[in-house]
């Protein structure tokens, strides 16, 4: 029983570290596309829009609930593809898994889904922001 238990805490503080892992990438990596936004601001609009504008926007109340949403799912999306990289990368490099196993193509399966949504949410993010920009 004592092996059960101890398996349990090992797979548990796996689980939470790769969560807490995933949450500090997706903020150092939202920050930095942020940080690239500023200085790229001319020429890549959208990107600026995407990154930081929606912060005014916001403060001055033109983004409704549903532009919200639209940017949150977005992203949700990065974050989401984050955490599946992880886990992919421990699967294959702690579990000393090949691609060919199940575990490793159904992640590579969700993360290339993952990948197509946050094209899309982006686009779709983008445009509402437009849309907020001009009411």
């Amino acid at each position: 029983m004592d092996g059960i238990y101890g398996s349990f805490i090992i797979t548990s503080s796996i689980i939470i570290g790769i969560a807490l892992s995933q949450q500090a990438f997706a903020i150092a990596i939202e920050a930095m596309l942020a940080l690239v936004s500023k200085f790229r601001k001319e020429s890549w609009p959208n990107f600026y829009s995407l990154f930081c504008e929606r912060f005014e926007l916001t403060s001055a109340g033109k983004i409704n609930e549903g532009a919200t949403r639209i940017i949150g799912n977005y992203f949700l999306s990065v974050n989401m593809s984050i955490g599946i990289i992880f886990l992919l990368f421990y699967f294959m490099a702690y579990s000393c898994m090949h691609v060919s196993d199940w575990i490793p193509i159904a992640l590579i399966t969700l993360l290339t889904a993952t990948i197509i949504a946050v094209v899309f949410r982006m686009l779709n993010a983008i445009w509402a922001i437009k849309e907020c920009k001009k009411s």
